[in-house]
C-alpha cells in the first residue's frame, strides 16, 4: 500500500495515475470512486474473482483518501498487508493524513515537484503557444510550487485563487 501525500494542487493525483498507467501491464488496476469501509470485503472478493496472484496482482486506486474514504483505506490496508496479491495506491492531502489510522501499514510518499519539471512544463506550453510568460521562474515562484496553480497561471495569466474568489463573489451576489 502506497499513499502519496502533499498539499492540494501539488500533483499527487497525477503521480498516482502515472504509476498506475505505467504498471498496467503487470497490475490490474481498479479505480475506487464510491465505496465505504464496509465495501472493503467486496473489493477483496473482486481480487479473488480475478484470480489475483503475487505475479499478477489486483490493485485499487483511491484518490483523495481523506474525503470520506479513510475508513475504506484503513480496512483495505489492513487486508492488503497480509495478501501479496492486492496492491493499494492512494493520494491524500497533507491536512487529511491524520485521518488514516493504519499509517503504519502504508508507505507514504511526499515528493514535491521541482524546478526542472516546472521548466519542462513551461517549455512545452511555450512550444504550443499556450502561455505568454517569457520565462518559467516567476510563475513557478508565484505558484508556491503547486502544479495546479502553476499550470493555471501559465495558461490563464492569473492566479487560480483570484478566479475562484471571483466565482464565489458572483454566486454570493446571485444568492
Amino acid at each position: 500500500a502506497v499513499l502519496i501525500a502533499g498539499p492540494s494542487g501539488s500533483g499527487k493525483s497525477g503521480l498516482m495515475w502515472e504509476v498506475a498507467r505505467n504498471s498496467r501491464h503487470t497490475v490490474r488496476w481498479f479505480r475506487v470512486r464510491r465505496a465505504e469501509e464496509g465495501d472493503a470485503v467486496e473489493l477483496l472478493r473482486l481480487a479473488d474473482r480475478f484470480r489475483a496472484t503475487a505475479h499478477m496482482p489486483v490493485g485499487f486506486v483511491v484518490d483523495d483518501v481523506g474525503r470520506n474514504r479513510s475508513g475504506l483505506w484503513d480496512a483495505l490496508a489492513t487486508e492488503a498487508a497480509s495478501r501479496s496479491n492486492v496492491l493499494l495506491l492512494g493520494s491524500v492531502r497533507e491536512e487529511d493524513v491524520f485521518l488514516v489510522t493504519r499509517r503504519s501499514l502504508v508507505t507514504e510518499i511526499r515528493q514535491l515537484p521541482d524546478s526542472g519539471l516546472a521548466e519542462r512544463i513551461w517549455q512545452e506550453l511555450r512550444s504550443r503557444d499556450q502561455t505568454d510568460w517569457p520565462g518559467w521562474r516567476e510563475p513557478w515562484q508565484l505558484s508556491g510550487g503547486l502544479l495546479l496553480e502553476y499550470a493555471h497561471l501559465l495558461t490563464q495569466g492569473r492566479r487560480l485563487w483570484d478566479v475562484l474568489k471571483e466565482q464565489v463573489d458572483r454566486r454570493a451576489r446571485e444568492k
